[in-house]
């Protein structure tokens, strides 16, 4: 894997070749950084690529401007959770309000301090990274928790199914008697499922735990 692959992924969108160049410049040397002029070309290129890790995005564009670019990104399932910061000349001004309110992460005003950018960029990156890790940690705990109850389950009919044996083996009728209740009871469960007034209540793993 190469150092471009391994490297986290930024977007530049901006109409001004000469913003473009300086920001490019300063990210390059720790981030893969690529480029789009406009909203709509940004809108193309994210969709047919792989989600950026973040997006420094223009507010004033041609086409689409950096506003609308946002919240088309933040209506899209895959990249709703693609951190974007705005890098406006605006500075304190309605956009800004506007650009919160569409879903941008961070606002940087021009002309901006390169310092300043590269450590908004890293503060932002950090977060994605820390919210990816969270979430890969609650799905592997999920994962353990769903794992853990099939276990359980296992365990339990294996355990009723032999003290339903041993009962059997004392008292044939008592044995049968259990069994039959047990295939009763599911029976009727899975009847009163048919009811849209139990449907809710009577789901395949209630099922299970009543017989």
């Amino acid at each position: 894997m190469t150092d471009a692959e391994t490297k986290p992924r930024i977007l530049v969108v901006d109409d001004e070749p000469i913003n473009v160049k300086v920001l490019v410049d300063l990210l390059r040397p720790s981030y893969a950084v690529f480029v789009a002029c406009d909203g709509v070309q940004a809108l193309e290129r994210l969709r047919r690529d792989a989600p950026p890790d973040l997006a420094l995005v223009d507010v004033l564009m041609p086409n689409m401007d950096g506003i609308e670019l946002c919240r088309a990104m933040k209506r899209d399932p895959r990249l709703a959770e693609v951190p974007v910061i705005f890098v406006s000349a605006l500075g304190q001004s309605p956009h800004e309000a506007e650009g919160f309110e569409a879903g941008a992460a961070d606002y940087i005003a021009k002309p901006f301090s390169p310092s300043i950018v590269l450590a908004r960029v890293g503060v932002h990156l950090a977060l994605r990274r820390a919210s990816r890790e969270l979430a890969r940690r609650n799905t592997t705990l999920e994962d353990a928790v769903r794992e853990r109850t099939r276990e359980l389950a296992i365990a339990q009919d294996v355990t009723i199914h032999a003290l339903t044996a041993l009962v059997e083996s004392r008292d044939q009728e008592t044995g049968g008697h259990i069994l039959r209740t047990q295939r009763y009871v599911r029976a009727l469960a899975l009847q009163m499922r048919s009811d849209p007034r139990y449907l809710g209540a009577l789901n395949d793993h209630v099922v299970e735990l009543m017989c």
